[in-house]
């Protein structure tokens, strides 16, 4: 608008996928855009969705201050089952709308940032950081969050321990040190509390999680180190008492680099115990190469062994623009994939990637209709991307 301020607005409607309940409300709102059975074709586009809102905002001289407005409304009323105890105030009904008020300011050793927002039935949520580099060498960082426990916001996308911007409240520390130019460390500690049930927590419950790594750098070789050890409490196995669920993950990687490639060697380790114990393993390798100035391709392929579900592993695959790609493996196997971009114009790409998990102990995959009856899956992805 000026040269100090800005709005900008949006309007929608769309068809969403959703689960209904017998009288026709709304049992749950559907994300995943899977429609492969005939149970997920019953579903798809059963509901409309109208969302519209806006965002004004000020900044001069490193000060920001804004106000964003959202409105949500569905033709038939959101009902979910709320008769768990960690479901009681899921949202309900036919309109949902959210205002917030951020704030901000920014100078070569401060940056200050945070939002208050209200919800239709009067909850509140706040999220607040601070960062502060006292030298070149280190950066400080706090963030502070609280999401009241009855908070509805549909289309909220913030931090958070538990997924959901909802029953929670936190504090997170942490530091970036360049010690060197060849070593860099980095470091967090994350409390969280749940005030009120959650999924397998029957009573109020908090979460502690900590995190360290180091980068040391040498021309055109690179080593990470890093160790993440978290505490959870969950319910036991009588849901009578909370006990603590510990999970160690650790990653080493070495990557070289080229004129036009560069590959990198990782292994991961996990450690899961809650009511028994789980480890597991992967080795992977990763390869980039750039033949063309207009081509891009690259591969990887990785082992894991792991007890069961508790210990699985993740590692970054590169996928299509605007996703990604964090696939999670257990059990035992190997995995691999391939990933190619072809810039054809200054505007046009295409996109293509091929994996294969193929596992060693299972004969099939999934269950019911989705039940693949062998051990091996095969996943393609193409993508054509025209800019005007």
């Amino acid at each position: 608008m000026t040269r100090h301020i800005d709005l900008s607005a949006f309007a929608s409607y769309r068809k969403n996928d959703a689960t209904l309940n017998a009288d026709g409300t709304i049992r749950t709102l559907l994300k995943s855009g899977y429609h492969r059975t005939p149970t997920e074709m019953k579903k798809k586009n059963n509901i409309s969705q109208t969302t519209f809102g806006g965002n004004l905002q000020w900044f001069d001289h490193g000060f920001r201050a804004g106000l964003t407005a959202l409105y949500t409304h569905f033709d038939r009323p959101l009902m979910p089952n709320t008769g768990q105890t960690y479901r009681s105030d899921y949202p309900q009904g036919y309109d949902f709308w959210n205002v917030g008020v951020s704030y901000g300011y920014l100078n070569y050793r401060w940056n200050m940032n945070g939002e208050i927002a209200m919800s239709g039935n009067g909850a509140v949520a706040t999220l607040n950081s601070l960062s502060f580099q006292p030298t070149k060498r280190l950066s400080l960082t706090a963030i502070q969050r609280y999401y009241g426990s009855r908070y509805w916001a549909l289309h909220a996308n913030a931090f958070s321990e538990g997924g959901q911007m909802r029953n929670e409240m936190g504090m997170l520390v942490g530091a970036n040190w360049t010690v060197n130019r060849f070593l860099a460390l980095s470091a967090y500690t994350d409390y969280a509390y749940f005030r009120k049930p959650r999924y397998r927590a029957s009573v109020a419950s908090s979460a502690w999680d900590n995190y360290i790594s180091a980068i040391y750098t040498r021309g055109n070789l690179s080593f990470l180190a890093r160790y993440r050890f978290k505490i959870r409490e969950k319910d036991n196995a009588d849901h009578t008492k909370l006990i603590n669920e510990y999970t160690q993950r650790t990653r080493f990687a070495f990557t070289c680099s080229g004129l036009n490639w560069d590959f990198k060697t990782q292994a991961d380790l996990a450690y899961n115990h809650h009511k028994t114990n789980s480890f597991g393993y992967m080795l992977s390798e990763f390869v980039a190469w750039q033949p063309l100035s207009w081509l891009q391709t690259s591969a990887n392929i990785g082992y894991f062994h792991t007890a069961d579900f508790a210990s699985r592993l993740y590692i970054y695959e590169r996928s299509m623009l605007y996703s990604f790609s964090f696939p999670t493996f257990y059990g035992k196997g190997i995995r691999w994939s391939v990933f190619a971009r072809a810039n054809l114009r200054q505007n046009l790409s295409v996109l293509l990637k091929v994996g294969t998990t193929h596992y060693f102990d299972r004969k099939h995959i999934s269950s019911g209709l989705q039940q693949i009856n062998r051990s091996e899956q095969t996943d393609l992805e193409v993508q054509l991307h025209w800019k005007v």
